[in-house]
C-alpha cells in the first residue's frame, strides 16, 4: 500500500513501544503483543471501512516512473482494454521501508504484488490468450526476469555511479515526475543518500559487477537474437504476446515512446547524459538483430492509436 499522511498514525503506533523501551517506560512482553495486536486490529477495521464506503472500484496500478516490469503491465493492460488507474510513488522509498516492489495492482481489498502475479490474474480475468502462460512463454519469462537483473545492475552503475550520478538517482526516482505526492518527493530528497548506499549495497553496484552484469546480458541476448531471426514474433506466432511486451519494455527504456511517450523531459533525457562508454554500450545493443525487434516493436505500436 502506498505510504500516505494517513499511514503515519499506524507508523507511529507500531513504533511507540521502541520508543517508550528507549525511555524505559516498563512494559511486559505480553503487553507489548497485546498493544500491537489492538493497532493491527484498528488499522485492519479503519482500512475495511474505507474500502466499503469507495465507489469507485476500478482497479489501481501502484507505478513509479521508470521500470520496466511496470511499463510492460501498463502496456498489457492498455492493449486488452483493462479499465485502471494509475497512482504514481517514488518506489525506491518502498522498497527501503517495506521490502515491497512495484507495480502493484490494487483490486477493491486485495493487492497483487508482482508483475507475473498480475499477469496470471489478467488471463483469468480476461481470457484473452494474449496472456496464455505457455510452457514456452514461462521459459522466456525466466530468461527475461535473469536479464533485467543484470540490466539494472549495469545500468545503475553506469547512471548512478558515474558523471551527473547524484543528480540522475532523484531524476529516475520522481522528483520531477507529477503525479507524485510532495511529502514523497520531499522524504527523497532526506533519505536520498541512505537510499543510495542502500541500493548499491543490495543490488551490488559497482564496476566488476557492472562489467560481469554486461557479459551476462550479451550472453542472454545471444539467445533472443537467435530467436527474433525468424521475422515472427518471440512465441513464433504471427500476432505478439505478453511475452513481446515484457522484452522490449526491459530493451527500450530509452526509447522516445516509453511509457507511451509519458515521462517528463528531465527523465528521459538521463541517459543522455550517460558516460561514453555506456553509450556506446547502449549503441551496441540495440544494434543487435533483437534490439532491432525491440525498437521496431515501439515503434509500431507503443502509439496511443496503435493496435497490436
Amino acid at each position: 500500500m502506498r505510504f500516505t499522511l494517513s499511514n503515519v498514525p499506524t507508523a507511529i503506533g507500531l513504533l511507540a513501544p521502541v520508543w517508550m523501551s528507549l525511555l524505559n517506560f516498563p512494559m511486559s512482553w505480553s503487553s507489548i503483543a497485546k498493544y500491537y495486536a489492538s493497532v493491527l486490529a484498528l488499522r485492519h477495521v479503519l482500512l475495511m471501512k474505507k474500502l466499503s464506503s469507495k465507489k469507485d472500484l476500478t482497479p489501481v496500478l501502484e507505478v513509479i516512473s521508470v521500470s520496466h516490469y511496470v511499463e510492460s503491465v501498463r502496456w498489457c493492460m492498455e492493449h486488452t482494454g483493462v479499465k485502471f488507474r494509475e497512482q504514481r510513488d517514488v518506489g525506491i522509498l518502498g522498497a527501503f521501508a517495506f521490502g515491497r516492489m512495484v507495480p502493484q495492482l490494487h483490486i477493491g481489498a486485495s493487492t497483487l504484488a508482482d508483475s507475473k502475479l498480475i499477469l496470471r490474474y489478467l488471463y483469468g480475468h480476461t481470457g484473452d490468450e494474449f496472456y496464455k502462460p505457455t510452457e514456452r512463454a514461462l521459459e522466456l519469462e525466466k530468461k527475461i526476469d535473469r536479464l533485467g537483473l543484470h540490466i539494472r545492475r549495469w545500468g545503475y552503475y553506469h547512471l548512478l555511479r558515474e558523471k551527473n550520478g547524484f543528480h540522475n538517482g532523484l531524476k529516475l526516482w520522481g522528483l520531477y515526475s507529477a503525479g507524485i505526492p510532495l511529502h514523497q518527493k520531499a522524504l527523497l530528497l532526506l533519505l536520498y543518500p541512505v537510499l543510495r548506499i542502500f541500493l548499491f549495497a543490495i543490488l551490488g553496484i559497482n564496476k566488476k559487477n557492472a562489467e560481469i552484469s554486461y557479459g551476462i546480458l550479451n550472453e542472454i541476448l545471444d539467445e533472443f537474437d537467435k530467436i527474433v531471426t525468424d521475422g515472427k514474433y518471440l512465441l513464433g506466432g504471427e500476432k505478439p504476446t505478453f511475452t513481446d511486451i515484457q522484452f522490449c519494455s526491459l530493451l527500450c527504456i530509452t526509447h522516445p515512446l516509453y511509457t507511451g511517450g509519458a515521462l517528463t523531459p528531465s527523465t528521459a533525457e538521463v541517459t543522455k547524459t550517460a558516460s561514453p562508454v555506456m553509450q556506446k554500450q547502449m549503441t551496441e545493443l540495440l544494434e543487435r538483430p533483437c534490439g532491432k525487434f525491440a525498437t521496431a516493436f515501439y515503434d509500431k505500436f507503443r502509439k496511443p492509436e496503435a493496435k497490436l
